[in-house]
């Protein structure tokens, strides 16, 4: 019996997963802004990992670490094992797909394939197995002699999986790969990725909160350059945020003697920017929100800045809730 393989055996039978992903101490920084400052992270074999973050946290700065698309400032990344020394062995344990999956519209789904398929230096032998198993496993195997460009949004993201998954890689790498999808589309995806998840260790980022919950085992949520959660999606819910919150948006940027200022209210916790006009308010004191909207209203108006839209308090146990609360900490 091969030996590499009972070993797997016995650590899937006692439970001791091997660490196939390794992260450790990556730094990177962008001219003077700090993107990733020191994480460090392991994904066992098997792990289905959810990457979360706001737009600029560093979720697709660190997967195209990992997939060696850029190099980091400072930091080491493993593979089975296998680190960027020795590159050619490192790129053989994953399939990646990017944010904007690299498809030739002019080739059919098979061409592009089978493009792809020679591109990885993959045994020819295998090549017409390889092919069909990925196209069964994204449920793309009818659309195979279209042209990519007659298909919809869904069968392109499906054909970036596909692409991906040739080889068998140990680990994908897939950085938001239900962005843009219709909930019929996304539904689909949600099908493809329960195929997926008896095969292989996935890495993937999202923005949708609640598929990210739906697909994966364990969350790895990224804020302000550090991992601020790292655990199972059960004990996400953990969070004490018996606090209130609502959400702004201004018609111009808040400053951050605007930020200070806010934080004098009484009774307001924090103030989170989630992009340049929408911050999200949390309160200590929520018998008295109505006084506490109304003082700060009133501040905003005295600096010329008026509020376009106040959405109401999120429930608490709300996903998007405690996500807000552990990245506004």
């Amino acid at each position: 019996m091969d030996e590499a393989l009972l070993k797997d055996d016995l650590f899937y039978l006692y439970g001791l997963y091997r660490d196939m992903l390794v992260v450790k101490s990556i730094k990177k920084k962008y001219r003077d802004s700090v993107v990733l400052d020191n994480i460090s992270f392991n994904i066992k074999k098997g792990e289905i990992c959810g990457f979360l973050g706001v737009n600029g946290a560093g979720k697709s700065t660190t997967i195209n670490i990992i997939s060696s698309y850029l190099s980091p400032d400072s930091g080491s990344v493993e593979l089975n094992g296998i680190g960027f020394g020795n590159y050619k062995e490192y790129r053989k344990q994953f399939g990646f797909l990017p944010e904007k999956p690299p498809i030739y519209l002019d080739m059919t789904v098979q061409e592009y394939l089978s493009f792809v398929y020679d591109a990885k230096g993959l045994p020819r032998k295998d090549k017409s197995k390889n092919i069909n198993y990925s196209l069964e496993i994204t449920q793309i195997g009818d659309a195979r002699k279209r042209l990519i460009n007659n298909l919809s949004k869904g069968f392109r993201q499906r054909i970036g999986i596909a692409q991906a998954v040739l080889g068998n890689p140990s680990i994908l790498l897939l950085d938001e790969p239900m962005i843009g999808l219709d909930p019929l589309q996304i539904f689909q995806m949600r099908s493809m990725f329960n195929m997926l998840k008896e095969q292989f260790t996935v890495l993937m980022s999202s923005h949708i909160l609640s598929e990210i919950f739906e697909i994966c085992d364990r969350i790895l949520l990224l804020s302000g350059g550090n991992i601020v959660y790292d655990g199972s999606k059960e004990c996400f819910f953990s969070k004490d945020t018996k606090t209130s919150e609502f959400i702004i948006t201004t018609n111009k940027s808040l400053e951050k003697s605007h930020i200070d200022a806010i934080l004098k209210i009484k009774g307001i916790l924090s103030v989170c920017n989630l992009d340049n006009v929408t911050y999200n308010i949390t309160l200590k004191n929520i018998l008295h929100e109505n006084e506490i909207k109304k003082e700060l209203l009133l501040f905003l108006l005295g600096q010329d800045i008026s509020i376009n839209e106040l959405s109401p308090s999120l429930q608490n146990n709300d996903l998007e809730s405690v996500f807000l609360s552990y990245i506004c900490d």
